[in-house]
């Protein structure tokens, strides 16, 4: 199917395409008494999920390329908010991808994004301000779910667990080139989150923090792509230690195996990586997630998420799925360029999305290369994220072959038989050591 793939620099003012033929999000709130009985339980089941701040239910149009100015306008709580397309990936009225930032009366950019996509029927989005962050979810193909997060006093101190990673040869950055390849992810979740969330909700929480992430990718030009190919339970991973860093090897290990609920997952679908959502409380411990640092074949490809510190600002996923193709911590000196960033913008000391010293987080891994909303790098040399992922990401995406193996194999034969040549196609086997 071709795609029709738009990309409109921040620069630009005015182009012959628009997104959306209406306001990404109308006016006027919706009323619950219009959905059908099943709709108005997944939303009830939406608005009371842990530590939402408020809700209300929206609507959002249709896009369509349109002649027109490149302008769109949404009405949040009765402000009337300007945005200008980053990025549209339309392939059609249900499969598209986009990215907007805010603008003010001036087409200048302010802190902010809005990212919205559709996919498998599942519509998934996120608002960020400085000071307020909201997510959008499905209820039918006409009405979502807004959720406003509290964004205040939040701790990020101990948002990843005690995994330190190996140590990795100094990168020039310099010498940075930037990749391109494809990275598949299974979303598994445990019991004790079953337990508070439905399949379905989990599949839109998972939509939604792989769209999240792909969004913080391309905002940091790292141009590796992420596909969502399942999300499942497991019974045979619980959570029964505050110590992850033996939990995240119970997970690599079963990986690795065979005869359990996640090897099993990993072949049918041939994912690169996995992650299980979590429920922090079982864990007795404030410490909301951890990855193999970096994810490879002998290190594991596996990170453990607190669901909740996934869902919020927090943005603990995006955090952890940089550790998964090398980007390493502020303070985290074993894998040079490749660590977090922080600065001051707008007399806010913020950070990039590695940051473990307690700043709030901006949707960004660290680049000097990329300024943020123009006004401040969000790196420098020595403080690159993404050139530790782009030289990694490849990496992460071969871990599970693609193909059956193939050997050659000749035999000589006693007897009068002449030597042959015999062609041996085998089954892949994550568990075989000789894979």
């Amino acid at each position: 199917m071709k795609t029709c793939i738009l990309f409109i620099m921040s620069s630009i003012a005015m182009l012959n395409c628009d997104l959306f033929s209406q306001p990404i999000i109308q006016s006027s709130q919706l009323s619950t008494s219009d959905l059908t009985f099943a709709d108005q339980i997944l939303y009830s089941s939406f608005c009371n999920m842990e530590d939402v701040e408020s809700c209300q239910l929206i609507s959002i149009g249709s896009p369509q390329l349109l002649s027109g100015a490149d302008g769109v306008s949404t009405n949040l709580n009765g402000n009337n908010i300007n945005w200008r397309t980053k990025e549209f990936k339309f392939i059609n009225s249900q499969d598209y991808f986009w990215l907007g930032e805010e603008i003010d009366s001036n087409g200048n950019p302010k802190e902010s994004y809005f990212f919205l996509q559709k996919k498998a029927e599942i519509t998934v989005g996120e608002i960020s301000f400085s000071d307020h962050f909201y997510k959008i979810y499905s209820i039918n193909d006409h009405d979502q779910v807004l959720l406003e997060y509290d964004t205040e006093n939040e701790d990020h101190s101990k948002i990843c667990g005690n995994q330190d990673g190996e140590n990795i040869p100094y990168q020039n950055p310099e010498a940075c080139e930037s990749s391109s390849c494809h990275i598949k992810v299974l979303m598994m979740y445990t019991a004790a989150v079953a337990a508070k969330y439905s399949h379905q909700q989990l599949l839109n929480f998972s939509y939604g923090l792989i769209a999240q992430t792909q969004t913080a990718m391309i905002r940091s030009d790292v141009h590796h792509t992420l596909e969502l190919v399942a999300v499942a339970p497991t019974t045979y991973f619980t959570e029964k230690s505050s110590d992850l860093g033996l939990q995240l090897s119970e997970v690599t290990f079963a990986a690795l195996q065979s005869g359990n609920d996640i090897s099993q997952n990993l072949r049918a679908y041939a994912a690169d990586v996995v992650t299980v959502l979590c429920d922090e409380k079982a864990w007795g411990s404030a410490q909301y997630g951890i990855a193999a640092v970096p994810a490879s074949k002998t290190t594991g490809m596996a990170s453990l998420n607190a669901i909740t510190q996934s869902l919020n600002s927090q943005k603990s996923y995006s955090h952890e799925f940089g550790h998964l193709m090398n980007a390493r911590h502020t303070n985290d000196n074993k894998a040079l360029p490749g660590r977090a960033y922080d600065f001051i913008i707008n007399n806010k000391h913020v950070a990039t999305l590695l940051d473990n010293q307690l700043l709030p987080r901006i949707l960004n891994y660290s680049n000097p290369n990329i300024m943020y909303y123009g006004n401040i790098a969000t790196g420098v040399s020595d403080r690159f994220n993404v050139c530790n992922m782009w030289s990694h990401g490849c990496i992460v995406a071969s871990i599970f072959p693609e193909d059956g193996c193939q050997y050659n194999m000749t035999g000589t034969i006693e007897g009068t038989c002449p030597t042959v040549l015999t062609h041996l196609e085998v089954n892949k086997d994550l568990s075989s050591s000789n894979n």
